[in-house]
């Protein structure tokens, strides 16, 4: 085997127990494990996405009305990716923390910036 860095110990290093040829299952799979992020990238569901956009943009409207027009709301699949200029931190927390807790978001990716007064 090539090792990236000459080490005298090569007990770890190479394919681990997770990689390909994997035997044995160790239970380290799993939506208790985090985002699978490779579903963004399965086809749409353009009918769920649309309900999921429809109560992002309400709750954002209902709740962050004088941010919301700055706003880019996209969703694939579950996943939310916010867009555009708030006014400060709390805010652009506030916005994610919300969002998450819409039935139906997978991940929110909140890519708000701060405005510079």
């Amino acid at each position: 085997m090539w090792w990236a860095e000459d080490s005298s110990d090569h007990e770890r290093g190479g394919f681990q127990n997770r990689d390909v040829g994997k035997t044995s299952f160790d239970n380290d799979y799993g939506p208790e494990y985090g985002i699978d992020y490779a579903r963004f990238s399965d086809a749409p569901d353009l009918a769920k996405d649309a309900k999921i956009f429809e109560k992002v943009s309400n709750e954002l409207f209902t709740d962050f009305a004088e941010d919301f027009f700055q706003i880019e709301i996209l969703v694939r699949n579950g996943f939310v990716i916010l867009i555009g200029p708030v006014h400060d931190e709390i805010i652009r927390k506030n916005i994610g923390k919300k969002i998450m807790q819409i039935f139906g978001v997978t991940e929110v990716i909140n890519q708000l910036s701060i405005l510079n007064h």
